[in-house]
């Protein structure tokens, strides 16, 4: 019977320290999962950390690009006012110049009947005729020259004030784009 409790006790150490060994065991691996939850924990942490600092200079990069934008649409409704002002003031001088232009064919009419007054008391009926009727391709000519250039400089000072307005909105453009991201 010794022998039989000497195995008896073996085997109730052995169990015991199977018991302590399971119960090591399953300490260590309760300690492994608790580090691994607190890596992941700090892991989620870092990640919303970013992205909140993501979040953040998205927020500061959209606030830069919509005040980049307004001010935009403000200098080119400052340079749309500045080029409307400058096409009033060359309308009104267009009107002026035509009215300048008028003054101009009636003094160049009277000047015409003049001229066609010393056709008709020209001695012969043939210089009276050869005179009239040069006159009359001559101011007809003249009339004709003067009305386009009436055109063609209205429509050349409005090009130019629009071509003005066009570069100083590129320059403005350019210039944002030049001067790159706002600096925080």
């Amino acid at each position: 019977m010794k022998k039989q409790c000497g195995l008896t006790d073996l085997f109730l150490v052995a169990l015991v320290a199977l018991a302590v060994l399971s119960v090591l065991v399953g300490l260590l691996q309760q300690n492994r999962i608790n580090k691994l939850r607190v890596q992941h924990a700090d892991t989620l942490t870092g990640i919303a950390q970013a992205n909140t600092k993501a979040y953040e200079a998205l927020d500061r990069y959209r606030s830069a690009v919509d005040t980049a934008n307004r001010t935009l649409a403000q200098q080119i409704q400052t340079q749309e006012g500045e080029t409307n002002a400058k096409l009033e003031t060359l309308s009104d001088l267009a009107g002026r110049e035509r009215a300048s232009r008028l003054l101009d064919q009636r003094t160049y009419a009277d000047s015409l009947g003049y001229w066609q007054g010393v056709a008709r008391r020209a001695s012969t009926d043939g210089e009276r005729q050869a005179t009239a009727a040069a006159i009359g391709v001559f101011a007809d000519l003249h009339a004709r020259l003067d009305e386009r250039a009436g055109i063609y400089a209205g429509q050349a000072d409005q090009c130019r004030v629009r071509g003005l307005a066009c570069e100083r909105a590129y320059q403005t453009v350019a210039d944002m784009i030049n001067a790159g991201p706002p600096k925080e």
